[in-house]
């Protein structure tokens, strides 16, 4: 009678403890199910922003300026080049007087600005580049400012291509081509920030288009 008792209780036992696991299962299958449609219900608003969101980026045009940006030129045979390109092309280029920089001061606080902004911007509303040749001080004023002028240095190839330039621009110039070549190199070297770009002469002449080509390429972009 004892035993049979003893084995009804652990019977019930079992049933007790099977009958727990499984709820227990149930529950955690509840709780998974309910975590996975939280997660791809997350996904498909990730994937699917609604229209008050912000766009990932916007849309930027390149658009060159609305006006023709003032022209400096640095180096050897500047003076002459800037002349060759004002007779080139009258249409395109206009020559700006020295008196566009001004004299520098040595009293103390003045505060005059190198270069003269106002002349500047009168030539530049008869819709050409103005040709300056202006002191490394006044190119730095000036690049500061509104006006982003184009610096080209013209470099010398060699000590050859300087002789060979010297007899067709600049036939008076009696100074040794080495001595000019080596002034070049220094001065390069000291004001290389400066440049917006550099056209190094040829003796062929290719020079010339290409310094034509250079302003106009950076003044499209």
């Amino acid at each position: 009678m004892i035993l049979s008792q003893s084995l009804k209780v652990k019977k019930d036992l079992e049933k007790e403890n099977r009958g727990g696991f499984l709820r227990r299962s149930f529950r955690r299958s509840k709780s998974v199910d309910r975590l996975t449609k939280e997660t791809e219900a997350f996904n498909r608003s990730q994937q699917s922003p609604s229209h008050s969101q912000k766009p990932a980026y916007i849309r930027v045009e390149q658009r060159p300026p609305g006006f023709l940006r003032p022209v400096a030129l640095m180096g050897l045979f500047c003076d002459a080049v800037r002349d060759r390109l004002a007779k080139d092309s009258p249409g395109l280029f206009e020559l700006v007087p020295p008196e566009v920089e001004m004299p520098t001061s040595k009293e103390e606080g003045d505060t005059k600005d190198p270069v003269n902004v106002k002349l500047i911007h009168t030539l530049m509303d008869k819709r050409k580049h103005c040709l300056m040749i202006i002191s490394p001080r006044a190119i730095q004023f000036l690049s500061s400012t509104t006006l982003y002028p184009i610096v080209i240095y013209l470099s010398p190839g060699s000590k050859l291509v300087i002789k060979t330039l010297r007899s067709q621009l600049a036939p008076g110039f009696n100074k040794r081509s080495a001595y000019m070549y080596e002034e070049a190199q220094n001065f390069e070297r000291l004001h290389r920030r400066l440049f917006t770009a550099t056209v190094t002469y040829t003796s062929d002449g290719s020079w010339f288009p290409l310094l034509k080509d250079t302003i106009n390429r950076i003044q499209n972009q």
